[in-house]
Parts: C-alpha cells; sequence; structure tokens
C-alpha cells in the first residue's frame, strides 16, 4: 500500500501565514481596537481617558438606541427567513431539468454582483413617491400610491424587499451546488419505498442540505447586521 506524502510544515504555513496575516491585520485588530476605544471617552484628540462600561450604560439606556436596535433585529430576521426560504425554493425548481434553467439561475443571481450603491440609487429613482415610475403605474391604475421609503411604516418592509431581492440569488446559488452532491440513489429508495415529495424533501433534501444551510445562515445574519 502505498502511503500519503506529508506536506512539509514549512510549505503549510507559506500558504496559510498570508491569509492569517491579513485577517489578523484587517480583522481582528480594528475589532480589538474598536472595542478597547469604546471603553474610554476618546473623540480624536490626544487626550481622553478610561470609562469602563460607561457608554455601554449610556447607551442601552437610549431609548432611540434601543428602538434602532429593535428594528435591525426584524431587519435581521425577516431578510434571513425570505433570502433563505427563496433562495431554497428557487434552487428546488431550477435543480430540475427544465429549459431556460440556466438563463433563468443567471438572471436570479445577477442582482447580487451589482454594486449596493448602484441599487441603492436605482430604487431610490425608481420607488419615489411623486416621480417614480413605479408610483405613477399604480396610479394610473387607480389604486393609491404608497410612500415606499418616505414613510415610516413603508420603508423598512421596502429596504427589506429590495435587499431580499438584491441577495437571494447567492443562497440559491449555494442550494444549487448542495442539491448536486445529494446521491440520487436515496431519493431512488425512496421512492421505492413510496415516500411522496414532501417526505422526500424532509428526509433526503434537507438532511443532505443541512451543512449549505448552516453555513448560508450564518453568513445572511452577519450580511444582514
Amino acid at each position: 500500500m502505498q502511503r500519503i506524502k506529508r506536506t512539509p510544515w514549512p510549505v503549510v504555513a507559506a500558504f496559510v501565514l498570508p491569509s492569517l496575516l491579513g485577517f489578523a491585520l484587517f480583522v481582528v485588530a480594528p475589532i480589538i481596537m474598536a472595542f478597547g476605544i469604546s471603553l474610554t471617552n476618546f473623540s480624536g484628540g490626544p487626550r481622553f481617558r478610561f470609562l469602563g462600561l460607561t457608554n455601554f450604560a449610556i447607551a442601552f439606556s437610549n431609548a432611540k438606541f434601543l428602538g434602532s436596535l429593535g428594528v435591525t433585529f426584524v431587519f435581521t430576521i425577516w431578510t434571513v427567513l425570505l433570502q433563505i426560504l427563496l433562495g431554497l425554493a428557487f434552487a428546488l425548481v431550477l435543480n430540475d431539468r427544465l429549459g431556460g434553467r440556466t438563463l433563468f439561475r443567471g438572471l436570479i443571481f445577477l442582482p447580487n454582483v451589482l454594486s449596493s450603491i448602484a441599487v441603492g440609487l436605482a430604487f431610490m429613482l425608481i420607488l419615489d413617491p411623486r416621480r417614480g415610475p413605479l408610483n405613477m403605474l399604480i396610479r394610473s391604475l387607480g389604486l393609491p400610491a404608497p410612500q415606499w421609503l418616505a414613510s415610516e411604516k413603508t420603508s423598512l418592509a421596502t429596504i427589506v424587499m429590495v435587499t431580499v431581492w438584491q441577495s437571494f440569488g447567492y443562497y440559491m446559488v449555494l442550494f444549487l451546488g448542495g442539491l448536486q452532491t445529494i446521491n440520487r440513489s436515496l431519493y431512488e429508495a425512496a421512492a421505492i419505498d413510496w415516500a411522496g415529495p414532501v417526505r422526500r424533501f424532509v428526509s433526503v433534501t434537507l438532511p443532505g442540505l443541512s451543512p449549505i444551510m448552516f453555513y448560508s445562515i450564518t453568513i445572511a445574519i452577519i450580511r444582514a447586521f
């Protein structure tokens, strides 16, 4: 039996060290510095003093801060839920042998590669309450036009909608990759046991997608915050 040749540690370190240094320099170090600054009264000048957790106590006793934190949690819950559900649903549909599935995959994934600034500016024009083309179309149908981003009642839902539209294609691609790694013989065995579509989805598809599901939910939560 041929033994597997191990890669020498210096070679491994040569490949891993640049990434670790970049991660430590541009991710870990700024987080530590930001936390250290949050414990002081630093405002940009050369003189500052240590305050401990005073800044955190002031923040969490402020009603506006708590309100904005609540809005962030609501935004995170809805965006994560909709992105995962839509991504999984479209992945299941486009994983079958349908005509034009490659085109639809590309069209759904396309918004994810667009700049967030460009998407924001485009939707500001589209959703303009007075001169936006969407509201003009709604008024032409004799319906009341929403205020979209100009109203507290609809602004959060509008931002969630735009965010989900731009991002769910990314999760669709992840789920497509996961679906193609599931052994087809498992579906054949389930069909022999008279398992219906729902039973095959629950017993075969979801367990097979569990690593991708965990990764997707984690990334979605990070991106939402």
